[in-house]
């Protein structure tokens, strides 16, 4: 699985499917995932690199957030970025 490397991150390529709850919806946010990675994104070179669907209970939170890290505006690699929110997520967009 190639999410990060070096030269790459594939973070956020995928989309992701939240608060799941019955196991027919499951199987269709699963297939949902997998139909994500055909789509074309400029920045994934390598295609055909193998792909798994992650799947995790959904919790109740107070905040949500993101760690960088590097900066991914000014691409330095020895500044961490975290970014959140006082309230929980709702959607993820890749």
């Amino acid at each position: 699985m190639a999410e990060d490397l070096p030269s790459a991150s594939y973070a956020g390529h995928y989309t992701s499917v939240l608060d799941v709850r019955e196991s027919e919806a499951l199987l269709a946010a699963a297939k949902q995932v997998i139909a994500s990675a055909s789509r074309p994104r400029p920045s994934v070179a390598d295609r055909d690199s193998p792909m798994a669907v992650l799947v995790q209970t959904m919790v109740a939170a107070d905040a949500a957030g993101v760690a960088f890290s590097a900066n991914p505006l000014t691409k330095t690699g020895d500044e961490v970025v975290v970014d959140g929110t006082r309230s929980t997520i709702t959607r993820v967009d890749p």
